[in-house]
């Protein structure tokens, strides 16, 4: 008789961006072993937020611990894989799950593959390795990518999941628990604003590359404030706190959220948003997987079909790009001082693709 499992590990590597497009994905090795504890072993890069900030809060863990990244590269050290071998081993984790990022080079997930599958530590804990050809190909001379299936569509592939990203995320969904919920309200009235009538903007991503220009951001919450009247909850973390402290200058129908929050509760803001506005970032994937009226200004770091923020109702949902040929560079500093791929996305752009999307009938989970 096969011995029953009772405890599963994933080591998830990335941020919260990573945690969010794989949600659907822990969801459903949850659901396969619905008794089973699970043990969350995640990649930590500095202060910045680790997905334990998404699967804690959602249930979808019980126990979590922190792989420290290496803050130039953000990868993992042998030693800090090595680690997650032993951790899992010690925990007594029967089946351990690896969910990484595509764009990882072959080579790294080699040393991956081979840390956690070929040595002792793998072999007792349980590992799985990746079938073959799920490292997303790149051109030898470019680095670029030469393959633009969504990024969610290489986890599945290589986790042996059959399903779609789709599919998945219509089995799978992203809900806000009820206790989350209950601590937004609690904190907007203490702040005494308003839990309905606002629309959303995260303008910030964590990264200059897929940064909107501040002046841009200015003329778009001027329209929005002063020449339509809306209210305005600008969204993001601690860091973000004073930068968006110039916005609330421009008109008292701003209100500045960013640091109030938690991740979560930004997130289940989302849900009672008129619509939403952000860049390439973690709250723009939330946003279209919970079905808010999106508009997302999309840069050229990273190639639209690997990273589009996967909408559950896709009509409701606008994603504006400027087309390059460096599109898809992943550089952290556009190394161009014209930054073409997102500065020609005009406000006009983005003001018309928002009146489209808030008059497309809607759903949200």
């Amino acid at each position: 008789m096969r011995k029953k499992v009772t405890r599963i590990g994933i080591l998830i590597t990335g941020t919260l961006e990573d945690a969010l497009v794989s949600v659907p994905i822990v969801r459903y090795l949850r659901a396969l072993s619905p008794e089973s504890e699970v043990y969350l072993l995640c990649e930590k890069q500095g202060n910045r937020p680790t997905p334990a900030e998404v699967f804690l809060p959602l249930g979808l863990a019980d126990k979590v611990a922190y792989l420290h990244a290496d803050n130039e590269t953000g990868r993992l050290s042998l030693w800090q894989i090595w680690r997650a071998g032993l951790l899992a081993l010690f925990h007594r984790v029967q089946r351990l799950h690896l969910i990484t990022s595509a764009t990882r080079s072959e080579k790294s997930i080699t040393v991956m593959r081979w840390t956690l599958r070929d040595t002792l530590i793998g072999r007792l804990n349980g590992f799985r390795s990746f079938p073959k050809n799920t490292c997303l190909p790149h051109d030898q001379t470019s680095g670029k990518a030469t393959e633009t299936r969504h990024e969610l569509y290489w986890r599945l592939q290589r986790l042996n999941i059959q399903e779609t990203p789709a599919s998945i995320l219509e089995k799978y969904p992203l809900h806000i628990p009820e206790l989350i919920s209950k601590n937004l309200l609690h904190t907007l009235s203490a702040l005494n604003l308003p839990d309905s009538n606002f629309i959303a903007i995260a303008p910030r991503s964590g990264m200059s590359s897929k940064d909107w220009p501040y002046d841009n951001w200015v003329q778009l919450l001027l329209e929005l404030t002063q020449n339509q009247q809306r209210t305005v909850y600008l969204l993001g973390g601690e860091r973000e706190r004073v930068a968006f402290e110039f916005f609330t200058v421009v008109n008292s129908r701003i209100h500045n959220l960013a640091g109030k929050l938690s991740f979560m509760e930004s997130v289940a803001l989302l849900q009672r948003a008129d619509s939403f506005i952000g860049l390439d970032s973690a709250l723009s994937h939330a946003a279209a997987m919970l079905g808010v009226p999106s508009v997302i200004i999309f840069s050229g770091q990273s190639h639209p079909g690997l990273w589009t923020p996967l909408a559950i109702h896709p009509p409701s949902f606008r994603l504006l790009t400027h087309p390059t040929n460096c599109c898809g560079c992943l550089k952290k500093v556009c190394p161009l001082e014209e930054h073409p791929c997102i500065k020609n996305i005009t406000v006009e752009s983005v003001l018309k693709a928002l009146d489209y999307v808030c008059s497309v009938p809607h759903k949200s989970s």
